[in-house]
């Protein structure tokens, strides 16, 4: 580039979708081989570029930019690159950064075509993506957001909203679940699905999740001092956070700080980070050992690990609502109801997330649900909606 100034290049990016398990399966040897084969395949096809290996399985291959009337030719050569290769069923991605910036570095250059690539990672109806539209939006808006972050900590512009938990036996509230927000300088409110995914790539989620929990532990200590019934509130532990060093330490630090018991504040680990139950053994023991509760969230969510249910001490474990969504059809009927009563052969307390209708109510009681969260009795709440949501529960409770 630096030798044809006004030259328009495109720079494409390869990525091996779940390479580890080609290891796995295969042995290291194996997963050699398919490293060299793409090196060579693509080194093939580069007759007018510069092709290198970029890191782990990911390959750079950059050239001349081309006219071109339809992108029929990347299916054709990523066929063929499956049905050559090593291994069977090899799933291979491409991402594309067309009419490249050069004023950019070579580090932006390339995290353009990284992104493209990332957004069909997991995609099983897309194999290669363009930078460019929504993808381009996407990366603005993550600049903006990692950019922002350690000024919105200090002005707590994050905010938490609670969600009750409910015992439908007795119609009274439990406890409850903080949720965080983002509430804007000018008032507008952005939901966890836009912020959260970037703050979990680039690792700041670790620092946020912290925030929570000082947050939940600041409002439990406002109940205690007004004299509130104390409900158990839980806070979300990312997986980012379950490998940061000292975590256990920093959350005990933090409840004796606003003096409030940590059996107020129960941690959620989410099914897909419990997968790894072993790595992640010493770290729950340790919050056990410290007096935390620990629940499972969103089980059932398609990352199931049984023996996670086994070898980490859970209280709770929370069917995910994608479950729930099933009661009314006869085969998720029977799923969900077998699934309940394993839980409740190991002793655990069962809480049912995303109930919306009776239906869904009436068939969890029947089957032995102990606690439930969701729309049917109320949508996430900003605190003093909270506050004054519970104190007429416990008026009107049973």
């Amino acid at each position: 580039m630096d030798a044809d100034p006004d030259g328009v290049f495109r720079i494409c990016v390869s990525d091996v979708d779940n390479f580890k398990m080609i290891n796995s399966l295969y042995g290291d040897d194996v997963g050699d081989q398919v490293l060299t084969y793409l090196a060579d395949y693509l080194s093939r096809r580069t007759l007018d570029g510069v092709c290198g290996r970029y890191s782990g399985d990911q390959f750079i291959v950059l050239v001349r930019e081309t006219p071109m009337h339809n992108w029929s030719w990347v299916e054709d050569m990523i066929a063929d690159i499956v049905a050559n290769a090593p291994v069977p069923n090899l799933n291979i991605k491409l991402g594309f950064y067309n009419h490249i910036d050069t004023s950019l570095s070579i580090t932006e250059i390339c995290d353009r075509s990284l992104l493209a690539v990332k957004s069909v990672k997991h995609n099983y109806t897309s194999s290669y993506a363009v930078y460019g539209g929504g993808i381009s939006q996407r990366h603005m808006m993550a600049q903006l957001y990692e950019a922002r972050f350690m000024e919105s900590i200090q002005k707590r512009e994050f905010v938490l909203w609670y969600q009750p938990k409910m015992d439908p036996y007795r119609n009274k509230v439990v406890g409850a679940e903080a949720l965080v927000r983002w509430k804007q300088a000018d008032g507008t409110v952005l939901a966890p699905g836009e912020f959260l995914p970037v703050f979990e790539k680039d690792g700041l989620i670790s620092r946020l999740d912290e925030y929570v929990f000082e947050e939940v532990c600041a409002f439990q200590r406002r109940w205690i001092e007004e004299g509130r019934t104390l409900l158990p509130v839980s806070v979300n532990l990312s997986r980012n956070s379950i490998y940061r060093k000292g975590v256990v330490d920093r959350y005990l630090d933090l409840a004796a700080r606003y003096r409030v018991p940590v059996t107020s504040i129960p941690i959620e680990i989410t099914e897909s980070a419990a997968i790894s139950s072993r790595e992640i053994q010493p770290l729950a023991n340790a919050f056990i050992q410290a007096g935390f509760e620990l629940h499972m969230d969103d089980f059932g969510s398609g990352r199931s690990s049984l023996a996670s249910l086994n070898v980490l001490h859970f209280r709770v474990a929370k069917i995910d609502k994608s479950l729930v969504d099933y009661i009314g059809d006869p085969q998720g009927d029977k799923v969900l109801k077998h699934t309940m009563a394993l839980m409740d052969d190991l002793g655990l307390v069962i809480l049912a997330e995303g109930v919306e209708n009776e239906t869904q109510r009436t068939f969890l009681m029947k089957n032995g649900c102990d606690e439930m969260q969701g729309y049917y009795y109320a949508k996430p709440l900003p605190e003093q909606d909270f506050i004054d949501w519970v104190a007429d529960a416990f008026h009107q409770k049973v």
